[in-house]
């Protein structure tokens, strides 16, 4: 019988070498793996140490901002930031807000806000979860029967959905819990926020 026709040894199954493509794109693969890891690793170290030590330089243009959106006046005495692990976080004192006309509305002595990740894919600041502690709420209503909170209007509508649904009828918590959910609509990218020893004031 012809040498030409041996037979496959049962080892040699299975030992085809990868064919240059499979090389080439398991190379890009790892390339990419590399900028990706390195990429992330260069802004965790720019945000670290260059870009929120400095949050309160820009204290600022983020109350014109804010004011702007709730159109009310924020005034903020000072942020600081720290980090909870890879959670980037800001501490901001002697937060306040005034009303349209100047009043008090809203002092708050101590707040805190995770800062999200998903900020970085929509290019503007975005918030996991906002804390106040011990907030100072003022709840006024004009000659108008117009309400407020913490210098946020609210709607009459909302306020007749308050008395229709909430089983405490028209409470305070009830209506700020509706301003806070008003003011998270007015800034998508902040979180309904939580309140703890809040203190509600009726003028």
């Amino acid at each position: 019988m012809s040498d030409s026709r041996r037979s496959v040894e049962p080892t040699e199954v299975g030992q085809a070498k990868p064919s240059g493509n499979a090389e080439r794109v398991l190379k890009i693969l790892l390339v990419i793996a590399a900028v990706v890891y390195f990429a992330v690793a260069g802004i965790y170290i720019v945000l670290r140490f260059i870009v929120l030590p400095q949050a309160d330089a820009v204290r600022p243009g983020i109350e014109q901002m804010v004011s702007s959106k709730i159109h009310v006046q924020l005034h903020i005495g000072r942020i600081f930031t720290r980090w909870s692990g890879l959670q980037p976080t800001l501490d901001i004192d002697n937060l306040r807000i005034d009303a349209a006309d100047g009043s008090p509305g809203l002092a708050v002595p101590h707040a805190s806000a995770r800062v999200a990740w998903s900020s970085l894919l929509h290019v503007q600041p975005r918030l996991a979860d906002l804390t106040v502690d011990g907030p100072d709420v003022i709840i006024a209503r004009d000659t108008h029967g117009q309400i407020s909170v913490a210098g946020v209007p609210i709607p009459f509508r909302s306020i007749a959905r308050i008395r229709t649904h909430s089983p405490r009828g028209c409470s305070a918590s009830s209506v700020f819990a509706c301003a806070t959910a008003r003011c998270a609509g007015a800034i998508p990218s902040v979180p309904c926020l939580k309140s703890r020893s809040s203190a509600f004031n009726w003028r």
